[in-house]
């Protein structure tokens, strides 16, 4: 692990420099680690550096299994029958405890198009959630999607609740100190000002829901708009005539594509193309996942509109497709099949690139030393075999606790 985390260590500082997701990225490694984990209290630590410290130590060792950093989730509705707008903190960790389960360690619970009072509740609970110390995946904020969203493209969004643009609102969202990204489209009046604003107040702005045109595109680029909410779906597509949102995201370095790689939101060859076209640092996987994840097929609720889960998809009545039940190690899985990868080539998506986005990738996403100890351990096909938050394990599987030791230093 010692190589390993000099490594990483050593990238990282690059990701930082020029374009949104930096200008000159060297190859990934040959192999993910499968070395000893060395951890100081909460934090991923040198082995020499552990005889200088006092307090817990911990070497953990894992045989024959890979060891990554934990996944980031910047996109998650709910999972194991918890909703991001339930506006309760215990239901907000419920899903960090379901979503640990499956390599995740932080996550941006994700909120919905809904009634401005019920927007400030979930993010006030889940500013509240984000102050407790982690009862799974630690969560990192609130990522509001919607309600400034394109009608016209609202997918599965409400559209009872759909508004301009609101920038008191905005404000008063802000000031719960709990927003970390917003989506919204950008091609609505007052867009320009909504982005500037988000940005002034350190909140990533993301373009989705949207008709925005390759050239409005591009104007929401040149005004702070980085990220793109699941790349192919609810954007206006590439037309040789009119390369559209979708074109300016695939071509553009400044602004990095999130996907849904369940393999039913984006066909694998969509995936390889966008893995082509933006390069390593500018793919990150969300799951998109709603509070159905995890329970059996059936009727849910998604933004208090009916959605069924059946065959692996999410569909309201007349089709439309309403999030995933995917989870985050069923998506590095689907885009290492896709792009014919392998682990080592693809895992930053999963984790480093997520983490930069947030400004984090000095604290989550990779093993430099002093970066919080979160990892997930998977087996050659991604199965999980456990999870570590903040130097705990969060999720072992008892399949794998034969291969998996914790060691305390003395």
């Amino acid at each position: 692990m010692a190589e390993a985390s000099a490594w990483l260590g050593s990238q990282i500082h690059t990701v930082a420099g020029g374009s949104a997701y930096g200008t000159s990225i060297p190859d990934a490694p040959e192999a993910v680690s499968r070395d000893p984990i060395f951890i100081v209290g909460d934090r991923i630590a040198a082995e020499r550096d552990t005889r200088s410290h006092t307090g817990r130590r911990v070497r953990f060792e894992a045989d024959d299994l890979h060891v990554l950093p934990g996944f980031v989730d910047v996109h998650v509705h709910g999972g194991g029958g918890h909703d991001a707008m339930s506006g309760d903190p215990g239901s907000i960790q419920g899903m960090g405890r379901f979503h640990a389960r499956h390599g995740t360690t932080a996550l941006a619970p994700t909120t919905g198009t809904a009634p401005k009072d019920t927007l400030l509740d979930a993010a006030r609970a889940i500013g509240a959630a984000m102050h407790q110390p982690p009862q799974g995946a630690r969560i990192l904020g609130a990522h509001i999607e919607g309600p400034f969203i394109n009608p016209a493209w609202a997918g599965a969004q409400n559209p009872a609740h759909i508004i301009d643009i609101d920038m008191p609102f905005t404000r008063q969202l802000a000031d719960t100190g709990a927003v970390k990204l917003m989506t919204f489209a950008p091609e609505l009046s007052g867009g320009d000002e909504l982005a500037k604003e988000l940005v002034r107040r350190g909140i990533v702005p993301v373009m989705g829901h949207t008709g925005a045109t390759w050239s409005q595109t591009a104007e929401a680029i040149n005004t702070g708009v980085v990220q793109a909410t699941h790349t192919y779906n609810a954007m206006l597509g590439l037309h040789h005539r009119e390369p559209g949102a979708l074109g300016r995201i695939l071509v553009d370095d400044r602004i990095q594509g999130q996907l849904i790689a369940d393999n039913i939101h984006v066909h694998p060859g969509a995936m390889d193309l966008l893995w082509r076209c933006k390069g390593p640092w500018g793919v990150m996987l969300i799951t998109d996942a709603i509070r159905a994840v995890g329970l059996e097929e059936g009727t849910y609720e998604f933004g208090r509109l009916p959605v069924t889960v059946k065959d692996g998809a999410c569909r309201l009545p007349d089709g439309t497709l309403a999030g995933s039940i995917a989870t985050m190690d069923v998506c590095l899985r689907n885009l290492m099949e896709a792009t014919g990868l392998d682990l080592a080539q693809v895992w930053q998506a999963s984790s480093l690139v997520p983490a930069g986005s947030l400004k984090l990738d000095y604290t989550i996403g990779h093993f430099a030393p002093g970066c919080m100890a979160d990892i997930a351990i998977v087996d050659d096909n991604i199965n999980v075999a456990a999870t570590i938050v903040g130097g705990r394990v969060q999720y072992l599987d008892s399949a794998y606790a034969n291969r998996i030791s914790e060691v305390l230093l003395s």
